[in-house]
């Protein structure tokens, strides 16, 4: 974890999380971070132009890392994509869908918290698929259609 706010990074510290006293746009500090060797990087600046000049440092610094960015404003969304995002949170847009949903489907709001929450009782697990699986999925995509196999047991709850 990197940031500038010197308490931040003493909390993070106490939770037994890496934390660096720095700024996150300088190619130096990421490279101390070892950038090139990360499996991901999770860009949550506050404000996106700041977001945007860490997506271009890290993806410039590496070029197959995962990087996954907050963005705050949605017509940003497309900037971040073009910048080499491999995944973009849109928490206003989130929002958005969740409060409609809400309307119709009233259990929506507990199940996606209890889901999004660490110690709930929804988890998802994503897995490979086998090459049987995989011919499975290619079929249901030219029909344009989405097959979810829900494994039942004691520790997997069933929806």
């Amino acid at each position: 974890m990197i940031d500038e706010k010197e308490d931040r990074v003493r909390l993070a510290g106490s939770l037994g999380v890496a934390a660096i006293h720095a700024n996150t746009t300088q190619e130096a500090v990421l490279r101390d971070a070892v950038i090139e060797r990360a499996k991901g990087v999770i860009i949550t600046a506050g404000c996106d132009d700041t977001t945007a000049l860490i997506l271009l440092t890290a993806r410039h610094l590496n070029r197959t890392v995962r990087l996954i960015v907050s963005a705050k404003e949605e017509e940003n969304v497309k900037l971040f994509k073009q910048g080499g995002a491999d995944a973009i949170v849109s928490p206003a847009t989130f929002d958005g869908y969740i409060l409609a949903a809400a309307v119709d489907h009233g259990h929506m709001v507990h199940y996606l918290d209890d889901l999004l929450t660490a110690d709930g009782n929804i988890r998802l697990v994503e897995r490979p698929l086998s090459a049987q699986r995989s011919r499975q999925v290619s079929r249901c995509s030219e029909t344009r259609s989405l097959v979810t196999p829900l494994p039942r047991s004691t520790d997997v709850a069933a929806i």
